[in-house]
C-alpha cells in the first residue's frame, strides 16, 4: 500500500512530483480527446480534469467533484500500473477540518474501477486521513526560523486562512478564515474590465492578463498597468477585511512575525509587503507549502513518530 499526500485545494490539486491541475472539470461525449490524459471515466461518464465548472462548497463531500479530482490524480501517479493500494494524506481548510477528517475519509474509501486515458485502473482507497491547511505550510517552513509569535497568511483560491502560532503551538481559537480568495478577486476585475472597455474577459484568463499584460488589438496601451490603481483597489479592500479579522481577535500583528503563502499570497506578496506588513516574508514554495508540509507530516507517521 503506497501512501500518498495530496494537496486537495479549492484553486489546484497538487501532489507528489510537481504534479498539479486545476479544481475544475466538465462532462465530456465520444469526441476526439477522450483517450488523452486527464480525460477520467467513472462511473460511466467521462470528464475533462482540469477544465470547466469549479466547486466552491465548503464541503468537499457534497458533489461528485473531489472523488473525480482524486481519483485523477492517483491515475496520475500511477503510471502504466494497472492497480493500486493507496493510504491518502488530505487536506483541508482549519475551519472546516473537524467535519472533514469524518466526512472525507467516509467518502473516499473503497474500491473504484476507472479509465484514464483509455487504460483501465483498479485503485483502491484503504485509509484517508485530513490534516489542516495553513498550520501545515508552517512545518515546511523551518519552524525554527520564527523567534516571536508568527502568523500564517495563507491566500487560496476561494478560501483564506490565518494561522497564530507561539512558541510552536495553536489552538482552534487561534484560526481565522475569510470565505474569500483569488477567485472573488479575479472575478471583481474581469467585471471591471469587461463593463469599462466592453470586453469578455473570463475570470479564468485574468491571470494570465495580470501577468502578462492585457492589449487591445491595434493598441499599445497595457489596461492592466492604466488600470493599475483600480486594480488594487480590489487588493486593498481584501487586506483591509483580513486585518480587521486579525483586529477582533485582538492579535498584535504589527509585532509578530508573518509568513504569506499560497497562490493567492504569491500573486500579492509584494502588494502586502509593501502596503500593510513591512515584516512579511514569502514562505519557500506558496503553491506547494500545504503539500510539503503534510508530507513531513506522512514521513513521521509512517516512521510512528
Amino acid at each position: 500500500m503506497r501512501t500518498i499526500p495530496i494537496n486537495n485545494g479549492f484553486y489546484n490539486i497538487k501532489s507528489l512530483g510537481g504534479e498539479i491541475f486545476k479544481s475544475a472539470y466538465k462532462e465530456v461525449d465520444n469526441f476526439f480527446g477522450v483517450n488523452q490524459p486527464n480525460v477520467l471515466e467513472y462511473d460511466g461518464k467521462k470528464y475533462l480534469v482540469g477544465n470547466g465548472k469549479i466547486s466552491l462548497s465548503p464541503d468537499k463531500t457534497d458533489n461528485e467533484a473531489t472523488k473525480i479530482f482524486i481519483l485523477n490524480m492517483l491515475c496520475r501517479l500511477m503510471k502504466d500500473k494497472p492497480y493500486e493500494n493507496f493510504n491518502l494524506f488530505l487536506t483541508s481548510p482549519p475551519s472546516t477540518i473537524l467535519n472533514q477528517k469524518k466526512a472525507l475519509p467516509n467518502y473516499l474509501k473503497g474500491n473504484y474501477s476507472v479509465v484514464y486515458g483509455g487504460d483501465k485502473k483498479d485503485i483502491v482507497i484503504s485509509s484517508v486521513t485530513v490534516f489542516p491547511e495553513t498550520i501545515l505550510a508552517y512545518f515546511a517552513n523551518k519552524p525554527q526560523q520564527f523567534k516571536r509569535p508568527v502568523i500564517v497568511l495563507d491566500i487560496g483560491g476561494v478560501t483564506t486562512n490565518a494561522v497564530l502560532i507561539s512558541n510552536g503551538s495553536y489552538d482552534s481559537k487561534s484560526i481565522i478564515s475569510y470565505p474569500n480568495g483569488m477567485y472573488h478577486l479575479e472575478y471583481d476585475i474581469s467585471n471591471y474590465l469587461n463593463a469599462k472597455y466592453t470586453l469578455n474577459i473570463a475570470r479564468d484568463d485574468v491571470s494570465f492578463y495580470l501577468k502578462e499584460g492585457l492589449r487591445m488589438f491595434g493598441s499599445d496601451v497595457d489596461l492592466i498597468e492604466s488600470e493599475k490603481e483600480t486594480i488594487e483597489s480590489f487588493y486593498k479592500e481584501f487586506m483591509e477585511n483580513i486585518i480587521e479579522k486579525f483586529q477582533l481577535k485582538k492579535w498584535n500583528y504589527k509585532m509578530y512575525d508573518i509568513l504569506v503563502t499560497g497562490g493567492g499570497g504569491k500573486n500579492l506578496f509584494a502588494f502586502i509587503k509593501d502596503n500593510f506588513f513591512p515584516q512579511a516574508i514569502l514562505s519557500k514554495d506558496p503553491l506547494f507549502d500545504n503539500l510539503n508540509g503534510l508530507a513531513v507530516i506522512a514521513k513521521m507517521k509512517k516512521e510512528g513518530r
